[in-house]
C-alpha cells in the first residue's frame, strides 16, 4: 500500500471524526432542549430523535473502527516494505 492511500485514510479518519463529534452535539442540544422546555416537550419525540442521532453516531463509530483498523494494516505493510 503506497503513502497516497494511507493519507487518504487519515484525511476520511478526520472527516468521520468530526461527523461523531456532530452527532454528538446534536444530541447534547437535544438534551439541553428537554432540560429548558421540560413538559413542554413531547417524550416520545425527543426519544426517537435520539436515538436516530444515537444510531447515525453509531455508524459512523463503525466506520471509523473499521478505518482505523485498514490504517493500522496500511502502516504495517509499509514498515514492513521499508524493514526489508
Amino acid at each position: 500500500m503506497d503513502m497516497n492511500h494511507y493519507n487518504g485514510l487519515v484525511g476520511r479518519e478526520d472527516d468521520l471524526c468530526n461527523q461523531v463529534e456532530t452527532c454528538q452535539s446534536v444530541i447534547q442540544k437535544i438534551l439541553d432542549y428537554v432540560y429548558e422546555n421540560g413538559a413542554a416537550v413531547h417524550k416520545q419525540t425527543v426519544e426517537k430523535l435520539l436515538l436516530t442521532a444515537y444510531d447515525i453516531e453509531h455508524e459512523f463509530q463503525v466506520d471509523l473502527l473499521l478505518l482505523r483498523a485498514e490504517k493500522y494494516y496500511c502502516a504495517a505493510c509499509n514498515r514492513t516494505r521499508h524493514n526489508a
